[in-house]
């Protein structure tokens, strides 16, 4: 009988440490992704407001002279000191100002503002690369068709930049018309160092809730709870068995 009843024991403990981890991870796991909902979202406004302020520097009615004659002059070295200033000064990987081919799959760079640190180099005016993600190729499509705004976030994760959000906003000259695509990529390091500091402390915080539920099993809920019910359940099972027999 003291097996049966040891065993009861072991299996009540098991059962309320395995629901405590279980609430535990349930819990983590949505706040985990509402605060990483908010900082995205905030990366992405911020790179807007970036993408705007870049867009604010530029001499839309000469961006197609500029590819055409590839002609740099003292206008486009301002435009182009201007960008790199901002792309420090934001903390930003990259502002670049392109052409797309008409299936939007192809960049022909115009400007192209480059973080020092970020290890990538500067595309010189006129560079030419197939370099559009298929994933994003229709919300690139009908920001340059619609002239607005994508409704949703750009955000990727790849090896060479992490995690990163992107602005895209169309460029039209004084007529109107679309020519060109300017983005911005803002490097998102609070969001990564935020979700690491997150997953440590929510692993420290069970480790600990655990420990603390043995001790307390062990110097109290042991002695005035568990053996309580556990006698009350022999002798239950004492009594049935009597009756039975």
């Amino acid at each position: 009988m003291k097996e049966k009843i040891s065993g009861l024991s072991i299996k009540l403990i098991t059962s309320v440490l395995l629901l405590s981890v279980l609430l535990c991870a349930a819990i983590s796991y949505m706040g985990y992704r509402e605060f990483t909902t908010v900082l995205e979202d905030e990366y992405n406004r911020s790179a807007y407001e970036i993408a705007e302020t870049a867009k604010s520097y530029l001499d839309p009615d000469r961006l197609e002279h500029y590819l055409e004659t590839g002609e740099i002059d003292a206008a486009y070295l301002e435009i182009q000191d201007r960008l790199d200033a901002l792309v420090v000064s934001t903390n930003s990987y990259l502002i670049y100002v392109t052409r797309l081919s008409n299936d939007y799959t192809t960049s022909t760079y115009i400007f192209d503002a480059v973080h020092p640190d970020s290890g990538f180099t500067r595309y010189a005016l006129g560079y030419t690369a197939q370099d559009m993600d298929p994933a994003y190729q229709d919300e690139v499509e009908q920001i340059m068709t619609t002239g607005e705004r994508s409704a949703d976030n750009i955000n990727s994760n790849t090896q060479a930049s992490g995690a990163h959000t992107t602005a895209a906003i169309p460029v039209a000259d004084s007529s109107g018309k679309i020519v060109a695509l300017l983005g911005v990529e803002k490097a998102m390091t609070a969001l990564e160092n935020a979700r690491r500091t997150y997953v440590w402390n929510v692993m420290g915080i069970t480790v600990l809730a655990v420990a603390l539920f043995l001790l307390a099993y062990i110097g109290f809920l042991r002695r005035e709870v568990v053996s309580p019910i556990l006698t009350i359940a022999g002798e239950a099972r004492r009594f049935a068995e009597d009756n039975v027999a």
